[in-house]
């Protein structure tokens, strides 16, 4: 009985939070989102790009107010949501001095995570991809394909030495990245500019 009272709180709380998020979806408003619960000091900040029934989309913001790539959130994990902040306000500047650049992910899907997928295929991006809540980065690479629920990668090393292929299944991806600081730079050791 106990469990299933924290059940339906906990989808109250969700669909409140979704609610609030898609009032911030395509505005200005810089939000600070809280998923880690072992370091509750640690968020994410940035604009809200889309919102379905189980993600977000986040367009990141790195703290010296440039664009550091996509993330993927399960809304279930988010437990604290701040806008409105002194460092909100101080990201919002900079990020208009800076000049407000990234690319718009494509929503052709309600999955945010094949959304995203999507774009980083289609723009040869880099991305670091959690498997089943495991904490950290299971794979870094390129999307080689989708093939329904079935992603390819090539995975690559810090290093940009290839590290072979990885196929998954897409409902067991947890957290995605697209683009931030360290796949940008995993990108140009992969993919080096002609000097």
């Amino acid at each position: 009985m106990k469990e299933e009272s924290q059940t339906q709180l906990r989808d109250e709380q969700d669909e409140g939070l979704f609610s609030k998020l898609t009032e911030f979806l395509n505005t200005d408003e810089i939000l600070e989102i809280y998923t880690n619960v072992s370091d509750p000091e640690k968020f994410s900040s940035g604009f809200v790009c889309a919102v379905s029934d189980m993600e977000l989309l986040l367009c990141h913001i790195h703290p010296s107010g440039l664009y550091d790539g996509y993330m993927v959130k399960e809304i279930s994990s988010i437990y604290r949501l701040n806008y409105k902040t002194k460092y909100c306000d101080k990201l919002r500047k900079l990020w208009k001095i800076n000049g407000r650049k990234h690319l718009e992910v494509a929503q052709g899907s309600s999955n945010q995570y094949l959304n995203l997928l999507n774009h980083a295929l289609n723009n040869r991006l880099v991305v670091s991809v959690e498997l089943l809540d495991s904490s950290f980065n299971n794979i870094d690479g390129l999307v080689k394909s989708i093939e329904g629920e079935s992603i390819t990668f090539e995975e690559y090393d810090q290093y940009g030495g290839f590290d072979g292929v990885s196929i998954i299944c897409l409902n067991d991806i947890t957290h995605l990245v697209c683009d931030s600081e360290d796949e940008s730079c995993l990108k140009l050791l992969i993919d080096p500019p002609i000097l």
